[in-house]
């Protein structure tokens, strides 16, 4: 019984580990790129009070004050964006997942510091694939705004379910994925949707 338990616990380890979703987080056009201003956020504050989430992100083992303020500048600007946009809230419906719920029961985490060496030397952060743990790389510290909620998107998504290559060959390619994201719930985005209710 107890070698039978020993490989159920090691099996459930293993399964784990194999697939994870990670967010390159930089990308060349975010450079020099600003912060969304005006009447922009009037729509983004109007869906942010709509949220419901007022206590911010859940967080474990970060020290880092400079992290622990842009992980909360990026995750209110990600929960205004899938509140604010639907094509943005739809990435997750096709999952059959709801987006704030996804960004509020997620539990972000200071990265490992092999990790640091391995994975987040192509990535800000990092979640295995239905997990509610979010690994937050130093690196993270160093996005924009923007391109921190973009990442926390990115990262939800995973926690949803969505599988990412190389650990699912069909999948979409963690790039992709951020192209995907940036689509969906971006800056040109969020005035795609403003310019359309104002014609409504």
């Amino acid at each position: 019984m107890k070698a039978r338990l020993f490989v159920i616990v090691v099996g459930i380890i293993v399964t784990s580990v194999t697939v994870v979703g990670a967010s390159d987080g930089v990308t060349p056009r975010e450079t020099g790129a600003q912060e969304d201003t005006g009447v922009v956020d009037s729509v983004a504050e109007a869906a942010s009070a709509e949220t419901g989430a007022s206590a911010g992100p859940t967080t474990a083992m970060i020290t880092s004050e400079k992290m622990i303020e842009k992980l909360s500048a990026g995750y209110w600007l990600a929960l205004e964006r899938v509140q604010a946009i639907p094509r943005c809230a739809g990435l997750f419906a096709e999952l059959d997942a709801d987006g704030v719920e996804m960004l509020t029961t997620t539990m972000y985490m200071a990265t490992h510091p092999m990790d640091e060496q391995t994975i987040c030397q192509s990535a800000a952060a990092f979640t295995w694939v239905g997990g509610v743990h979010t690994r937050v790389c130093r690196r993270f510290s160093t996005l924009s705004k923007e391109r921190a909620a973009m990442t926390l998107i990115h990262e939800a998504l995973h926690h949803a379910g969505l599988t990412e290559q190389p650990q699912d060959p069909d999948a979409m390619s963690a790039r992709e994925i951020d192209g995907m994201v940036e689509d969906a719930c971006g800056r040109k985005s969020l005035k795609r949707e403003l310019s359309a209710r104002l014609e409504r």
